[in-house]
C-alpha cells in the first residue's frame, strides 16, 4: 500500500514524522437482502494521519509516541479512530553468537465514535543474523473498555521475511 511519509526533524537521538496512508479491515457482518440473511466478510476503507516521535536513549533502546487518526470511507463501521500508542525498544539484546531478540511493550488509548479502550502491548522479535526470517510474536491485554465486542486478550505468532537484507552465496 501506500504511505507518505515527511521526515520533520532527523536527528541522533529524536525524530519526528507525520505521515497519512490509506487502511482497510476486514469484518464479519450479517447482510439482509430481500429476507435473506446473509453472512459475508466486508473490507472496510479508512484514511489515516500520524504524527511519530521517537527518542534514542542508547543505542539498544529507544521510546516513542505516536498518534494515529482514521476516518470512515463508507456509511457504516467507525467513522472516526483516534489511538495513542506509549512505547518503549530493546533491540538487538545478544542470545548467542548470531542470535538477537528485540522486545516492545506498549501502552496505547483507543477512542472509536465514543467508546474508548486502554490496552497493554508487548512484541517479540526472535532473528539471526544470517537469515532474512525472523519469528515475531504480538501479545494484548485489555486494562478497560466499552468498546463493542471488546476482546479481553489476543495474541500471534507470526513468521516473516526481511527484503532489506541482502545475502550472497558463499562457495
Amino acid at each position: 500500500m501506500f504511505w507518505f511519509r515527511y521526515r520533520l526533524i532527523e536527528q541522533k537521538k529524536f525524530q519526528l514524522r507525520i505521515g497519512m496512508h490509506p487502511a482497510f479491515t476486514l469484518v464479519k457482518r450479517q447482510l439482509m437482502e430481500n429476507g435473506t440473511s446473509t453472512k459475508i466478510t466486508e473490507m472496510l476503507r479508512f484514511t489515516a494521519g500520524e504524527i511519530v516521535s521517537t527518542y534514542q536513549i542508547k543505542p539498544k533502546w529507544g521510546v516513542s509516541a505516536m498518534f494515529l487518526h482514521g476516518s470512515g470511507l463508507q456509511q457504516h463501521g467507525p467513522q472516526n479512530t483516534d489511538v495513542l500508542f506509549l512505547s518503549t525498544n530493546f533491540r538487538d539484546i545478544t542470545l548467542g553468537k548470531d542470535i538477537r531478540f528485540q522486545f516492545i511493550p506498549m501502552i496505547f488509548l483507543l477512542r472509536t465514535d465514543g467508546f474508548t479502550g486502554n490496552y497493554l502491548s508487548a512484541t517479540s522479535i526472535l532473528t539471526h543474523k544470517k537469515s532474512p526470517f525472523s519469528i515475531q510474536s504480538i501479545l494484548n491485554q485489555t486494562i478497560t473498555s466499552n468498546i463493542p465486542n471488546n476482546k479481553k486478550f489476543m495474541w500471534n505468532i507470526m513468521f516473516a521475511y526481511n527484503f532489506r537484507k541482502i545475502y550472497q552465496i558463499i562457495r
